[in-house]
């Protein structure tokens, strides 16, 4: 009984080897992911599998077992939901790889459905409300973590909703794609209701392909490399904690603020283009100036990560593209429209970046989160 036990414990563990290697090595992903995957590996590696022992190779054996069974639990901030939040939660309930639980923190209880809610997400709802001056970017977040037991996490926005229902069960499986993934991004399509500026940001911010970064892609992506979105973002919780969560307070960008911090400390973030959630905002030109006021004021506050890089090569790289598509389909009465939305952007930005200049009441003004100001006081 004891020779047979341990011949099949044997089959059981090269079975769960296999397995976590064939994810490991990124089946389901184009030649040139792998190509370029295997390529990194051996650039890090120097001359390779000689200078790697025996217990780190059954180490990282054993991290990519655990994370085949790991559990996610999904956190949810609200502020006066509509038809898009339930539906989102609808189709998590949906998943084919089940959430443990669905964690939403609301703002606000008298803007909220509740029977509504736990309709379209059964038992797995966790509900938790505050007040709209307590909401924090960062703050809420981290309370709604603090709920979750799970070893991942999914942060997503009450308006992003799944495609389909393999959305966990694919950002679950990111994790693998290589060693020390510590978040993986989805991707974000647009809507009928999207602006044509909006549908092409979206496809220039979210392409196509699955990828891998690490901060070694700094010299080359610039702030790019920092790039990932709570929209849709799924977190090991243990990196969470030993990276005390996200910054807070904070006005906005808190997950590139997360993205910088877990980079530098040698982790890596993937990109997963077949984890789909449409998301769609049509803001208007002075929206759009609030909103980059508020992204320039994080990276003012942030000069450790932030001081160095040029974000404006960026930004003219994707206005270029969406003029050359306009012509490409002959829309040129658009670019007016276009050149506004883009100036309104830059301007909020550049305000936003010398926010200390600015009086305590014209920082408001130009501010989409208000209450950020009030709770420092105006300054």
């Amino acid at each position: 009984m004891t020779v047979r036990g341990g011949e099949d414990g044997k089959r059981r563990r090269k079975r769960r080897e296999h397995r976590w290697e064939r994810g490991r090595t990124g089946r389901g992903k184009g030649k040139a992911d792998r190509r370029t995957e295997s390529e990194e590996e051996r650039g890090r590696a120097g001359h390779g599998r000689e200078r790697c022992s025996k217990a780190e190779r059954e180490g990282r054996k054993e991290e990519g077992k655990r994370e085949m069974n790991q559990t996610m639990d999904a956190i949810i901030p609200s502020y006066r939901p509509g038809e898009k939040f339930y539906r989102l939660l609808a189709m998590l309930k949906k998943q084919r790889l089940p959430l443990g639980k669905i964690i939403v923190v609301n703002t606000e209880r008298r803007f909220f459905d509740e029977e509504r809610a736990r309709e379209a997400a059964g038992e797995r709802l966790e509900l938790h409300h505050i007040e709209k001056r307590d909401f924090d970017h960062g703050g809420s977040r981290n309370l709604g973590v603090s709920f979750s037991d799970s070893e991942l996490f999914l942060m997503l926005t009450d308006d992003a909703v799944p495609r389909s229902t393999e959305l966990t069960e694919r950002l679950s499986s990111a994790f693998l794609r290589g060693e020390r993934i510590g978040a993986v991004y989805g991707r974000q399509l647009a809507t009928k209701e999207s602006s044509f500026d909006e549908r092409y940001a979206r496809r220039f911010n979210y392409p196509e392909q699955s990828f891998v970064k690490s901060i070694e892609d700094l010299p080359r992506l610039s702030i790019k490399t920092y790039f990932m979105s709570n929209v849709c973002c799924a977190y090991r919780r243990d990196l969470f904690d030993r990276l005390g969560g996200f910054p807070s307070p904070m006005i906005f960008n808190e997950d590139m603020v997360y993205a910088a911090r877990l980079l530098r400390l040698g982790y890596r973030i993937a990109y997963e283009a077949e984890a789909e959630v449409y998301h769609a905002h049509c803001y208007s030109g002075l929206q759009q100036l609030r909103r980059n006021f508020d992204l320039g004021v994080s990276q003012a506050e942030h000069p450790e990560i932030f001081s160095d890089l040029r974000p404006e090569g960026e930004g003219k790289r994707l206005i270029k593209g969406n003029l050359r598509e306009l012509l490409r389909e002959g829309r040129a009465w658009k670019i007016p429209a276009l050149i506004w939305k883009s100036g309104c952007k830059y301007l909020g930005y550049l305000l936003g970046k010398n926010y200390r200049r600015l009086p305590g009441r014209l920082r408001s003004a130009l501010s989409m989160n208000k209450g950020y100001w009030r709770r420092r006081g105006g300054k």
